[in-house]
């Protein structure tokens, strides 16, 4: 009796321990930053991305860049370019378009809004940029002019 107590308490032991390291693989590889006003100029601060899919600002793919003090972006895509103000809020991201020479139908239109739920940085991922359900491709410094 007093064998049969002993191994039914080895093989608790074995499953608790087990079920432990279940749980802990299964914790998130999430290594991303919210973009916030407070860390905007540090995380895009001169920086450009470069989406393949369709972007928040509906257009298939295009490269987004923000000034030094991540204040104004400029959206390129083909030979248009549309240009304005940024805000931030809780890991959000909101694009006041200014200026655009997209025509109409095609791209951000002067005085239109674009806001990006998520918005954040992967650190995993080449601290690519993540606006809603889009990934950056690629990231490096501006090269677009930004004004």
């Amino acid at each position: 009796m007093q064998r049969s107590n002993s191994m039914v308490l080895s093989l608790l032991a074995v499953f608790v321990l087990g079920a432990s390291l279940v749980l802990v693989s299964c914790s998130s590889d999430d290594d991303t930053t919210d973009i916030e006003a407070s860390n905007a100029a540090a995380q895009l601060g001169g920086k450009q991305f470069t989406f393949t899919t369709e972007t928040d600002f509906g257009v298939a793919s295009g490269t987004l860049a923000f000034n030094a003090d991540a204040t104004r972006f400029a959206f390129t895509s083909g030979n248009n370019v549309a240009t304005g103000l940024v805000g931030y809020g809780d890991g959000s991201c909101s694009f006041t378009v200014g200026a655009s020479t997209f025509a109409p139908g095609t791209g951000p239109q002067v005085g239109q809004v674009f806001t990006a739920d998520t918005c954040q940085t992967d650190q995993s991922n080449n601290n690519n940029l993540i606006l809603d359900d889009s990934t950056s491709s690629s990231n490096g410094p501006a090269t677009i002019p930004v004004s």
